[in-house]
């Protein structure tokens, strides 16, 4: 049975006229597209100028990812077509130019319209729901540099197309730019592109430097060296460069990581203060002197690497943001294709985000993408686990375990299978292996199925160490439970050293920063640790586990739960309240206090204890009825909270300032006074009950309190036109 996924992109590809295209088709498509791009690089110029719009057919541009771009009519921007593409559930597609020309190093500015539309109704899209970027490069195959991340702040969803106006300044030679279009997790939408105008400025008069890099074997988890050439006239005061993990070169401090400069004729630099397993790009500009500098030339994306992980270990699917790697996972594309291993969520029968690959057309798959380096001991016993799943068509997983981040270096194949179209099922995969000796591995999962396949999912990976000195602590249990803090307890494990904790409100342990309140050690006398900033009414998981030796930790415990207590509303309301009205009918339940969205109402106490039968707000009220309020704030909800109304015609007059009562305390009688008749007095304990009603119509009225219980009492007087409530105390 074809799924959801399969089912839409059948009627996507053979019924929808706007996009033209099925699988079959597409390697004619791409000879088409090799076709134009010939032709646009045969008008090359020495200085960028070029204009797209798209009427016809897509002038030379092409995609590459989850789905094709294609010239379409339906609610294009203007005229009689835009560039459209479909992209959904975290998927990413980049939109890519032929060669614009030969850039000068000068300062580009690229004018143009888009839109994000939802694919069904075409209704506006919200930034939160979608990515959009540029990036540039001097070669169609990249690297690629960001110039462009559409904010929040930029985008104001529209059904019409926006004017976009952005500059960015590229290296001399061939130039590209892509336009990558995300779709958020669970969206479906269609991204259009029109009108691209693109100009260059004069090239700067001091030449640019060339042939920057960085060599593999002088990146370190926090340092590399970079190298360049100098231009055929050196520049008199030498270089600057800019180490950067995000925004273009000279953008200001906000991802500058580290700068510098070099004397005249040193064409190197190096850098130290980095951070493991982040992304950078080093930058580089001539200085011919105070005021001539020349463009910034980049070098390609350097990833610092990773310090090595102990046993257990997950990959932190969890922390990624699609469809980005995650930390210290790397990736080989062997075959030199536009397809390669990205992360993606949605996946169906698979939890959370996972590892995808697919299809080239015409190449056959040959993609690795490895763990971080793992430090495992020669004589231990591990296990790895992962979970993988197809969809639709034959695929081919290989996994295997190296020395190094490379596909020679994987001389240890654990794990070889062809995995038929028709099996759709998630496997869960468990691979028990050991290492000759003991030192810093990798584990790799490639994908080598034929050309013109489908998709390949990989989740789920960790690695426990099977032999261990001591087993995983039992008996977690919290104690001391309060609004915002907990004592988390557990068994003693013999032998051990030492014990692990995270506390979590999501992802099962180790599983990174996602969900993860605290996690610290605790020394090996320690069998319990408070834990404190906590949310009231919340729910935490605990897991324990023990350290063994050094470098050797026990897997963790099963999971336990506690939940925070809750923070009470208070409630300030009179239990007696009087409402006036012109008419008996025009009193309500929304006349009583409290009030407002967080407060349901009640005709019983038991129906309010377990929040069934709550009263409508249009409920009438009845003269000398208890009613029971209950206010929820943040989950937490108070006890049942007694009001007694009564419901008059007239004007209230609240104070009756010439009433008077005494004694109170009170013992035998009670005389109260008035101005005018009062004509009714009741009495009422303090959980709502009526103990008293008497109806005197005379001024001075003398009560017997002397059968009364002793305690506290809440008394109402009522004339024809005011009414008063106090509190009474019974001696």
């Amino acid at each position: 049975m074809m799924n959801f996924y399969s089912i839409k992109k059948y009627l996507k590809t053979t019924f929808c006229s706007s996009i033209l295209v099925n699988r079959p088709l597409s390697k004619f498509k791409l000879l088409a597209t090799a076709t134009l791009l010939t032709g646009s690089q045969a008008a090359l110029n020495a200085q960028v100028a070029a204009t797209y719009s798209f009427q016809n057919d897509l002038e030379g541009w092409t995609s590459f990812g989850f789905d094709d771009f294609e010239q379409s009519s339906a609610e294009s921007c203007d005229g009689t077509g835009s560039a459209r593409g479909n992209v959904y559930y975290g998927e990413t597609t980049y939109f890519i130019s032929p060669s614009l020309g030969t850039s000068n190093g000068g300062p580009v500015t690229v004018n143009f319209d888009y839109k994000v539309v939802n694919w069904s109704q075409l209704s506006p899209t919200p930034s939160e729901s979608f990515g959009l970027f540029a990036e540039w490069s001097n070669n169609i195959t990249g690297p690629w540099t960001t110039f462009y991340n559409l904010a929040s702040s930029d985008h104001v969803p529209a059904s019409s197309c926006v004017n976009k106006n952005l500059t960015f300044s590229p290296t001399e030679g061939n130039l590209y730019i892509r336009m990558g279009a995300v779709a958020g997790s669970g969206t479906d939408l269609f991204f259009y592109f029109d009108n691209f105008v693109f100009s260059q400025g004069a090239a700067p008069s001091c030449p640019l430097p060339a042939n920057v890099s960085v060599s593999l074997s002088t990146v370190t988890s926090t340092s590399f060296s970079a190298t360049w050439s100098a231009p055929a006239n050196a520049p008199a005061q030498g270089y600057e460069y800019e180490i950067r993990n995000s925004g273009p070169a000279g953008s200001g401090p906000a991802g500058l990581a580290a700068s510098g400069s070099t004397a005249a004729g040193v064409t190197t630099a190096s850098v130290s203060t980095l951070t493991a397993a982040t992304s950078y790009t080093f930058y580089v500009r001539s200085k011919c002197s105070d005021t001539d500098v020349s463009g910034w030339s980049p070098s390609q994306n350097i990833l610092t690497s990773c310090v090595a992980t102990s046993i257990p270990y997950s990959v932190p699917f969890e922390d990624t943001v699609v469809p980005a790697l995650p930390a210290c996972i790397t990736r080989q594309n062997l075959n030199n294709d536009t397809q390669v291993w990205e992360t993606a969520s949605s996946v169906d029968g698979m939890t959370g985000i996972v590892m995808k690959y697919r299809y080239s057309d015409d190449l056959d798959a040959n993609d690795w993408f490895y763990t971080a380096p793992l430090d495992l001991t020669a004589g231990e016993n591990y296990k790895l686990t992962f979970k993988y799943k197809i969809s639709e068509y034959e695929e081919k997983l290989k996994v295997a375990i190296g020395s190094n981040a490379v596909s020679t270096a994987m001389t240890t194949t654990l794990f070889d299978v062809t995995i038929p179209g028709s099996m759709m099922d998630v496997v869960t995969k468990i691979i028990d292996f050991t290492v000759p000796t003991s030192g810093i591995y990798n584990i790799g999962f490639q994908a080598h199925s034929d050309a013109y396949q489908n998709e390949l999912y990989v989740g789920s990976i960790s690695v426990e160490n099977l032999t261990v000195a001591c087993s995983a602590p039992t008996g977690i249990v919290a104690t001391t439970i309060t609004t915002n803090s907990a004592i988390i307890n557990w068994t003693a494990v013999t032998g051990a050293i030492g014990y692990k904790y995270e506390v979590r409100t999501s992802g099962v342990a180790g599983s990174g920063a996602a969900g993860l309140v605290t996690a610290a050690d605790a020394t090996a006398d320690s069998i319990s640790t408070p834990i404190t900033g906590l949310t009231h009414n919340t729910q935490y998981t605990m897991y324990v586990a023990a350290i063994c030796a050094e470098n050797q930790v026990s897997s963790w415990s099963t999971i336990a739960q506690f939940t925070t207590l809750c923070v009470i509303p208070q409630i300030t309301a009179d239990h007696l309240q009087t409402i006036m009205v012109n008419a008996m009918e025009n009193a309500t339940i929304a006349d009583l206090q409290p009030s407002g969205p967080n407060v349901s109402w009640f005709a019983y106490y038991e129906d309010a204890l377990v929040n069934e039968l709550a009263l409508p707000s249009s409920t009438q009220l009845v003269s000398g009825t208890t009613y029971f309020a209950v206010v929820t704030e943040d989950g937490c909800k108070t006890l049942p909270y007694y009001v007694t109304a009564t419901v008059a015609l007239g004007t209230v007059n609240q104070t009756m300032d010439s009433l008077s009562y005494y004694p109170n305390p009170v013992q035998n009688q009670l005389t109260i006074s008035y101005s005018e008749n009062i004509t009714s007095i009741t009495l009422f304990n303090l959980v709502g009950q009526k103990v008293m009603d008497v109806k005197p119509n005379i001024t001075n009225v003398v009560l017997d309190m002397s059968t009364l219980s002793v305690g506290s009492y809440i008394i109402q007087v009522n004339s024809d036109q005011a009414s008063r409530v106090f509190k009474l105390i019974k001696k």
